[in-house]
């Protein structure tokens, strides 16, 4: 045993930090009653569908991908009745971001430096707005993006194997099937490594090569194709998958789209300017810095970083947790700072006090941001925990969240929705007419027993009048006021 905790000290160390820093930060963690991001409720009820007969896309909506419904599908089974299971994949996914995050600062840093570096990129995810409550599918992601940048670096180098180019496979088919636009990052990375192993391969050579990138491609997305076929819900995939996030991001290359990326790109350096100077200087430093034998290769870095921008901020609804993607290049940009300033001398009596302290302050902000879901400083009385009660002792089982976000009351109630829109997804109904149209099927046919509408305003007692097959079928049963002022309406059927 004490060989073995030896020989894999980093990852029992960094193991242990991952599952520290979620059990604080993240409010799908036990010492939180739950997690009330719409997103992460989404997700979970997604994923509890997959693993209770449904059918992703067909028999239910929402759209993301479909590898990250898998995950949370795994979390539904491990704690059906909680958040345990999200907290605990998360955990496991950020011991692989942190890991793989040493691993590369190993590459340009001493053993010390590079576990100070770790504590340095924590306060940059964990307080900060992007992070937000916790769960998200970029944070899912980040462990594949930092995979696929040490690997990368490694063929970069020349100091490749047949298994580096597996794993790239893999980590760019993991993250299409999670949010397929943040996979353009490894656009530049994929013509640098092109570049790379035709100069220094035969075309045949490379050709083997890249065969085992298409081989850990298809290693991920073979058994969801499969699953399509057999579901007969391929063309659902495609149309909600792409199709519905085609108008979702509604790119025009226009003039207005010119003028809305600068403004976005004003915006974001306005709530992140420490972050977006970081990245800059990690970009920047990558493009002078004498580690790789051509100048192709050191450009990948900020090509890669702009190209994620311009994705990521070219849509009308620019959201603070968007900015989470950008935690790799954040972390680069750390490593080139320390890299640049290396003649400071790191040794374990500075690492072990800084990275405390760190760890403190960290823990500190972060329980202030989080601090009213907190088991700690509040009672469960909130308004959603109260409607809960309520539909548990009616003993619901078919109910609606009506043109709202899903704020989570099937995973807190444990059931799978019987109905194929949910939740209304935030687009205008211009837009996708269809998901409204259908919820208000729904009422019309009186296919759920309760419904749940979210006012945005105390005082708005006549919001819903204009909502006449709620009033035609349904009859209201209470209004529940929460602390973020919104007033819940819950309506049981006539």
């Amino acid at each position: 045993m004490k060989q073995f905790i030896k020989n894999h000290k980093d990852i029992i160390f960094i193991t242990l930090i991952s599952f520290i820093m979620m059990l604080i930060c993240s409010t799908s963690s036990p010492l939180y009653f739950a997690n009330n991001w719409v997103d992460v409720n989404a997700y979970l009820t997604m994923g509890r569908g997959l693993f209770h007969g449904k059918v992703l896309y067909l028999d239910l909506f929402d759209h993301k991908g479909p590898l990250l419904y898998f995950i949370y599908g795994i979390a539904s089974l491990l704690s059906p009745h909680s958040y345990f299971g999200v907290y605990l994949l998360e955990s496991i996914f950020f011991t692989f971001t942190l890991y793989y995050a040493f691993k590369i600062a190993n590459l340009f840093l001493n053993k010390e430096p590079s576990y100070l570096s770790l504590f340095l990129l924590m306060p940059f995810m964990f307080i900060s707005k992007f992070f937000c409550l916790g769960g998200s599918s970029e944070e899912f992601i980040l462990p594949f993006i930092f995979m696929a940048i040490y690997y990368t670096i490694s063929i970069l180098k020349n100091n490749y194997t047949k298994k580096d180019f597996y794993l790239i496979g893999l980590c760019l088919c993991a993250i299409i099937l999670i949010k397929f636009p943040m996979a353009i990052f490894m656009l530049p990375f994929l013509i640098a490594i092109l570049f790379s192993t035709l100069k220094k391969q035969k075309f045949k050579k490379t050709a083997i090569l890249v065969g085992y990138a298409f081989l850990g491609f298809f290693t991920i997305l073979l058994p969801f194709i499969i699953y399509f076929l057999i579901t007969h819900s391929l063309k659902a995939f495609f149309e909600v998958y792409v199709h519905f996030n085609s108008l979702y991001a509604n790119i025009k290359l226009t003039k207005d789209y010119l003028i809305s990326l600068g403004q976005n790109l004003i915006s974001m350096i306005k709530s992140n300017f420490l972050e977006t100077i970081i990245i800059l200087y990690g970009c920047f430093y990558f493009i002078f810095i004498k580690y790789f034998k051509t100048k192709i290769y050191n450009f990948s870095f900020f090509f890669s970083w702009l190209i994620l921008f311009l994705i990521i901020y070219s849509g009308d609804s620019i959201l603070p947790y968007y900015f989470l993607i950008f935690i790799p290049f954040i972390f680069l940009g750390l490593v080139a700072f320390m890299r640049t300033f290396n003649y400071l001398k790191f040794s374990y009596k500075i690492i072990i006090p800084l990275c405390i302290v760190l760890s403190f302050i960290t823990i500190v902000l972060n329980t202030n941001l989080n601090n009213y879901t907190s088991k700690i400083t509040h009672q469960n009385n909130d308004a959603l925990s109260l409607i809960t009660k309520d539909l548990k002792k009616e003993k619901a089982k078919k109910i609606l969240e009506y043109y709202t976000l899903d704020i989570g009351l099937y995973n807190r109630l444990n059931i799978v929705p019987n109905i194929k829109y949910f939740y209304i997804p935030n687009i205008d109904y211009e837009i996708y007419p269809k998901a409204f149209d259908e919820q208000n099927r729904y009422l019309k046919e009186k296919l759920v027993d309760f419904v749940i509408v979210r006012a945005y305003h105390i005082n708005s007692s006549n919001y819903f009048k204009e909502f006449k097959n709620i009033e035609k079928n349904y009859r209201l049963y209470k209004y529940y006021d929460s602390i973020e002022s919104y007033r819940y309406y819950l309506f049981k059927r006539k």
